[in-house]
């Protein structure tokens, strides 16, 4: 893995991007709690802490 990110091969899981626009309209907008912004995405609370933080990674591509 050290090589394959070294060689820019490696860069995990590209961010969906519509599912963080959900979690932020549903938790900043629509003032749902953590739990049930969790629930309606599909996404665990920590996915929705994350993306309401801002420390997801974006999309690069």
């Amino acid at each position: 893995i050290c090589k394959a990110k070294t060689e820019g091969k490696y860069r995990g899981r590209v961010a969906d991007a519509q599912k963080h626009e959900l979690i932020r309209t549903l938790r900043l907008a629509h003032g749902k709690s953590l739990r049930e912004t969790a629930r309606l995405a599909g996404v665990s609370k920590m996915t929705v802490i994350r993306v309401c933080n801002g420390n997801h990674k974006q999309d690069t591509d």
